[in-house]
């Protein structure tokens, strides 16, 4: 272990060796590192359309070209 610790400088936990990350002039931990590359994206609210839902998937992923009512 080194003599000085380091400190994630958006969490401020201690970060050991092998979990040490350098983003944007930041040394982050695993986690504030994982937040950073994949950030966070809002799912697209389909509860009260699930017809609608259905019928974008079938035009979206089909590989045969299919009618649609």
């Amino acid at each position: 272990m080194d003599s000085k610790e380091m400190h994630c400088d958006v969490c401020h936990q201690v970060i050991e060796k092998p979990a040490r990350h350098y983003l944007n002039m930041q040394f982050l931990c695993d986690d504030c590192y994982i937040d950073r590359v994949h950030p966070k994206t809002l799912k697209p609210n389909y509860n009260y359309d699930s017809a609608g839902f259905f019928r974008r998937l079938k035009t979206a992923y089909s590989r045969i070209r299919q009618e649609i009512d």
